[in-house]
């Protein structure tokens, strides 16, 4: 994954210790990102910054991710905000769209980049067999239906000064 950016670019991560927010993190810190990071508990560090040589290019706020003067916070003089936290499954329905929300609200605010990490659950596999930039929402399960109305909020955010990067995975 390449994320080339001009010197002096950086991004705050919400969700670092999820699989998808590491990743994005030790790579742009690998490409020479400023990162910062929002944790609810400041102690549990992410393996990928206890592994960085310099504490300099990561800044630890702690916060809530939906609490948004928690987020705005750790935004403050970010350019990217890369969205990787998800609720444990038997949360999704009371947490997902209430943790999205802050972020979505300081990126319009602050006109950042969000990139935020889609999934098939909006889509009915057996209507929708093949998914594209194209395809309509057609979500089979409940989680699916979160899912839809997560991609709404950050379709309408993208007509609101923020601009987004949805990357689509599959189901793993």
């Amino acid at each position: 994954m390449q994320l080339q950016q001009p010197k002096g670019k950086s991004a705050l991560i919400i969700g670092s210790n999820g699989t998808f927010g590491s990743a994005v993190g030790a790579q742009l810190l690998a490409q020479g990102w400023k990162v910062n990071v929002l944790l609810r508990d400041a102690q549990r560090r992410p393996k990928w910054i206890a592994s960085t040589i310099s504490a300099d290019p990561v800044q630890v706020f702690s916060g809530n991710c939906s609490v948004l003067a928690d987020v705005e916070r750790a935004a403050r003089g970010v350019d990217l905000l890369v969205y990787a936290a998800n609720p444990s499954y038997s949360q999704w329905q009371q947490h997902a769209l209430c943790m999205l929300e802050p972020s979505v609200m300081t990126a319009e605010k602050l006109h950042l980049h969000i990139l935020f990490p889609g999934n098939v659950y909006a889509y009915d596999p057996v209507v929708t067999p093949l998914i594209d930039e194209c395809s309509e929402f057609n979500p089979p399960t409940d989680k699916g239906v979160i899912r839809k109305a997560m991609e709404q909020r950050l379709q309408r955010a993208a007509t609101n000064g923020a601009t987004v990067t949805l990357i689509r995975c599959g189901d793993f």
